[in-house]
């Protein structure tokens, strides 16, 4: 486990860390819920389902989306990863397919970091859904 945690560390760099250390279980967690997949499930292959046919539409307005948040100051997570996903869902190539599925897990860790950063009492969230329609206004404007 050591040089998994280091190999993620490494690659992530310091924004993985909590107070300047490794987050103590972030890889612990998601080992034992892919556990726990695997015992309701079993190992499972499966095509992938992504294609550019498919995605390029919901790409294209989930970026859309990030950049009139991003310009607004309204960025949030779920815009960040609506749009990694989506990269993957569109990539075609396995080996491309394998980069974007490691981002889309990079963007949940440092999703998972913030939470834990600011604990559960700190709720930025309150006013999401007006922020969501200052969005959807300045992409109308």
């Amino acid at each position: 486990m050591a040089d998994i945690k280091e190999a993620i560390a490494h690659y992530w760099g310091d924004p993985l860390t909590v107070d300047g250390n490794f987050p103590k279980g972030l890889v612990d967690y998601v080992w034992e819920e892919r556990e726990r997949q695997l015992e309701k499930r079993g190992i499972q292959e499966r095509a992938s389902g992504s294609s550019k046919a498919r995605w390029g539409f919901s790409l294209r307005a989930a970026r859309k989306e990030y950049d009139d948040a991003l310009e607004c100051g309204k960025l949030t997570w779920v815009n960040i990863l609506n749009e990694e996903v989506l990269e993957a869902f569109e990539e075609t190539d396995p080996a491309t397919l394998r980069a974007e599925l490691v981002q889309v897990m990079a963007v949940a860790a440092s999703w998972i970091l913030d939470l834990d950063r600011r604990g559960t009492t700190d709720a930025p969230e309150e006013n999401f859904a007006q922020d969501a329609l200052d969005v959807i206004e300045v992409d109308a404007g």
